[in-house]
């Protein structure tokens, strides 16, 4: 019975000390800007302009990043479903 009782008090501080540790490490943050610049051209493939199911077509996105800090990743989302 007192080898349960001192293994639940390790665990307690253990539990204890890492939730402090975690409460003295810095935060990391994370913010965007709005990227205005932008614009998307759609070019017709060459055998069915793009408009059949499945079809071919090529997508040229052109923007201007408002910052010189680094980009870590861009996304870019599509729609699948009609409005």
């Amino acid at each position: 019975m007192i080898k349960i009782r001192t293994i639940v008090r390790l665990l307690s501080v253990v539990t204890l000390v890492t939730g402090l540790i975690f409460q003295l490490l810095p935060p990391s943050y994370a913010s965007a800007t709005q990227i205005n610049t932008r614009s998307l051209v759609l070019q017709p493939g060459a055998s069915d302009g793009g408009s059949l199911a499945g079809g071919v077509v090529n997508h040229f996105f052109t923007f201007t990043i408002p910052s010189t800090n680094n980009v870590g990743s861009i996304q870019f989302l599509y729609c699948t479903l009609a409005a």
